[in-house]
């Protein structure tokens, strides 16, 4: 039988009947610790040394897992990228949402997907397909609808040519 009482156990069923330390966080092997946290979400390099240095490791031993971690490919911020290329295609954003997102998660810049992966994402076409999506056929009759949704593109992270492209798109079959 086992009682609970804070941070320490009481096991009565064993040989060794008597008190244990109930395991901590902080008792877990580092790659153990390291490998839940990658196999919960995938992380930069910087990500992974940040959160594990919150849970009090060393920079030593982080330094010591991290080449290990890549040996393995469990930490590649190649594919990350392209999953967040993936991402922003799949969820209708621009390039300069993948360029933020890079930069917020610090993925280093020496990793770059093809540039005509971040340029399909990059199009009057999809920016136009995005503004039917939230307005529907006449969204850009008027200045205030313009204004409002050449705000959404920019959220949307659609550069600023692809913007002025597809509001002329728009204007164009007004016409």
């Amino acid at each position: 039988m086992l009682e609970k009482t804070g941070k320490i156990r009481f096991c009565t069923h064993t040989k060794r009947a008597g008190f244990m330390r109930k395991k901590t966080p902080t008792d877990q092997k580092p790659m153990d610790i390291a490998l839940r946290m990658l196999s919960q979400r995938a992380l930069s390099e910087h990500e992974l040394r940040t959160r594990l240095l919150a849970r009090e490791i060393s920079a030593e031993v982080i330094d010591g897992i991290l080449p290990q971690l890549k040996k393995w490919g469990y930490l590649n911020e190649q594919t990350l990228r392209e999953q967040l290329t993936r991402e922003a295609d799949r969820r209708g954003k621009g390039s300069l949402w993948l360029k933020q997102k890079c930069y917020t998660r610090q993925i280093s810049s020496d990793d770059h997907t093809p540039t005509n992966d971040i340029a399909c994402l990059d199009t009057p076409e999809r920016a136009h397909a995005a503004l039917l999506r939230k307005y529907g056929e006449q969204y850009a009759h008027d200045d205030r609808s313009k204004r409002r949704s050449f705000a959404y593109l920019q959220r949307q992270g659609f550069s600023m040519d692809v913007i002025f492209k597809a509001l002329a798109r728009q204007h164009d079959r007004e016409i």
